[in-house]
């Protein structure tokens, strides 16, 4: 069957208005405005009371925070959160993926309490992805983690933690 002119142009149109009504029901980043976001925290009996802690997030391949047109993260992607609050970020830095790699880059940043006395154990930085579904286990903090207490020694006997909610 050969079509004329005006059969083409309805075909291309109907195949068009298909393809958009696909992509508009999918799910994921393009279909979804779900936010990953992690909750870090410490658990264990630490050697003195915390000033500041350094991490490093591993993320799943596909997932990076938002950055600014200068590749820099953005203030609103690490917020000090729970125990170490009032507090500030510095050093914050995305590093981007190798090709061929499977992951998806690191997230690495320095949290600070501006409490003279320290913090303890507990949720004390919050960092929010423009990403779709993701559990705890497809991050991985790095063992480089650290922390240093009042006196700017290093302390021990805390390990990390990180859950993953949704916004």
């Amino acid at each position: 069957m050969k079509l004329g002119i005006t059969g083409k142009l309805v075909l291309k149109a109907a195949l068009l208005a298909m393809l958009l009504a696909l992509a508009s029901s999918c799910g994921g980043e393009g279909g979804s405005n779900q936010k990953t976001v992690l909750k870090l925290s410490t658990t264990g009996l630490p050697s003195e009371p915390i000033s500041s802690i350094s991490i490093s997030i591993a993320m799943p391949q596909g997932v990076q925070p938002r950055l600014n047109p200068d590749l820099s993260v953005p203030d609103s992607v690490v917020q000090v959160s729970g125990v170490a609050m009032p507090g500030s970020t510095s050093n914050v830095w995305f590093g981007l993926p190798r090709n061929g790699s499977n992951f998806g880059g690191g997230l690495n940043f320095t949290i600070t309490t501006s409490n003279p006395a320290g913090f303890g154990v507990g949720e004390f930085a919050t960092v929010s992805l423009d990403a779709g579904s993701h559990t705890s286990s497809d991050f991985t903090i790095s063992p480089l983690f650290s922390a240093a207490g009042i006196d700017h020694a290093p302390v021990s006997g805390i390990s990390p933690t990180l859950a993953v909610v949704y916004e």
